[in-house]
């Protein structure tokens, strides 16, 4: 018997690690009995269960199905002629994409890009076998989490943690209130101010025994309700940098006739906790000791993965933070692109308030940090995605742009902000936005880009206040600085 019945309300798509590891079992059955024929067929299921990068659904049924296919090849194997070509037509391209696979090129792979929304027709013509595998890409900045469908898992630390400066806060943040009058004391520290501050907590330091700190980590898993689980499910841990387990706690774990955990190793900054099965009601917690052998000065977050041994695909991906710190890493990402939004906030500017002039804002344009666009935009709408608030803009003037060349005046861009950061835009009201471009785009696959310490945002006055005659001077710097910059650039 080759096939076997699935009841209507378990049958998937995608075929499970254990499917895939019985049935390359089957085929090594098939080839040492020289059933040719059936194990061709069941070679060809296989072949087709391949994910787009060759491999299956676990490491394990990926090891046994590459023998079990490598077996069926090394005793099927006859050398024939195989010319193959291959039609690609996609509508909106003037001819087709032809390749031709032929004994001289048989090995070779061609990997072909098209944009999303539009059908693609296959034509193979001539003598031969080959596959094609679709893989669809889309631009999101933030990924709905659909793992956790079956297991669920929960990680938090307690605990104190020491950071080796406390100036980290100064450095994040910048408060937006802050004015150029104010007192030097509520200003940003400069570099070599951070530098001085810096030598001098190390000379402060002391033995490193004595600083040496504690976190507890609490770690509790359980099924979804009505989830079947095969056996043994594997807790995957990302370790808070710096830290290590205890290893005497891990060990009391394993211990029986207790033994809360069957098995735990450690690989690099990864604890893998091994467990034999999944409470089938409740949660299941552990807890052990974990010390800081490494101080740093921005601890980030870290990842924690549970997920069936013998069907890796039914999984629970999570974040975690060190205490008091939020779950998430600020980082912008599209297809494979990630452009890392952590570090200092920017700062609001608001011309009627701040003394500044046209040298002021022509320093940062072209000397620190030189800008690659320049923009004076009308906020339209503020959403919140993931870590993000998210500020759509219209265009109302081009003063300089860089990568962006197909903008244009009245079109939309997104600017985007850490959660975390203070600043914030108001619906309605007109920016000079100057920066450095971003490495990521939006779901229009148009450039996004990054409001940080190097962007400037400045807050533009109502036209009906600068008739006033305290502000007509005020008005005019930056007019005067807008028409230059437009008009000459960068004038080095």
């Amino acid at each position: 018997m080759i096939f076997w019945l699935v009841d209507e309300d378990r049958r998937k798509a995608v075929p499970s690690a254990i499917s895939v590891e019985t049935t390359s079992y089957a085929l090594l059955y098939l080839v040492k009995q020289k059933d040719i024929a059936k194990a061709s067929k069941v070679a060809r299921w296989l072949t087709e269960q391949r994910n787009y990068g060759g491999g299956f659904r676990s490491t394990q049924d990926t090891v046994v199905a590459l023998e079990a296919l490598s077996f069926y090849w090394i005793n099927s194997f006859k050398e024939e002629e195989n010319e193959l070509t291959v039609s690609l037509n996609v509508p909106g391209k003037n001819l087709p994409i032809q390749l031709f696979f032929g004994r001289s090129n048989d090995p070779v792979q061609e990997e072909l890009q098209f944009s999303l929304g539009n059908d693609i027709d296959v034509k193979v013509e001539g003598k031969g076998k080959g596959t094609l595998t679709v893989l669809k890409q889309f631009h999101v900045l933030a990924v709905q989490n659909n793992t956790c469908q079956t297991l669920g898992l929960e990680v938090t630390v307690s605990g104190s943690v020491r950071r080796s400066s406390e100036l980290e806060e100064y450095y994040y943040e910048y408060e937006d209130n802050v004015q150029p009058t104010s007192h030097p004391a509520n200003q940003p520290l400069s570099r070599i101010e951070l530098f001085d501050v810096q030598q001098r907590r190390r000379r402060e330091t002391k033995d490193p025994e004595q600083l040496k700190q504690e976190v507890t980590y609490n770690v509790c898993f359980w099924r979804q309700p009505g989830a079947r689980v095969s056996g043994m499910v594997i807790i995957d841990i990302s370790l808070l940098s710096g830290f290590q387990p205890d290893e005497v706690d891990l060990s009391q774990l394993q211990e029986v006739p207790e033994q809360y955990i069957n098995y735990w190793e450690i690989q690099g900054r990864r604890l893998l906790l091994y467990f034999e099965q999944v409470p089938k009601s409740g949660r299941e917690c552990i807890a052990f000791r974990a010390k800081q052998r490494v101080s740093v000065g921005k601890l980030q977050p870290a990842s924690a993965t549970i997920y069936d041994f013998y069907e890796p695909q039914q999984r629970c991906n999570i974040f975690y933070g060190a205490p008091n710190k939020p779950q998430y890493v600020s980082a912008l990402c599209s297809d494979d692109v990630c452009q890392c939004a952590e570090g200092a906030c920017p700062r609001l500017k608001r011309t009627l308030e701040e003394a500044i002039t046209e040298e002021i804002r022509m320093n940062f344009a072209c000397y620190s940090p030189r800008v690659h666009y320049a923009f004076i935009v009308r906020v339209e709408r503020e959403s919140q995605e993931s870590a993000f608030r998210v500020y759509e803009v219209k265009i109302r003037e081009l003063l300089q742009f860089t990568a962006d060349s197909k903008i244009s005046v009245n079109q939309i861009r997104r600017f985007v902000v850490r959660s975390a950061c203070r600043t914030r835009l108001a619906a309605g009201k007109e920016y000079l936005l100057m920066g450095r471009d971003g490495e990521t785009r939006d779901s229009n696959d148009r450039p996004q880009y990054l409001l940080d310490k190097n962007s400037w945002i400045e807050e533009l006055p109502d036209p009906r206040r600068c008739k006033a005659t305290q502000y007509r001077n005020t008005c005019s710097l930056l007019q005067s600085f807008t028409d230059s910059f437009a008009l000459n650039g960068c004038r080095i």
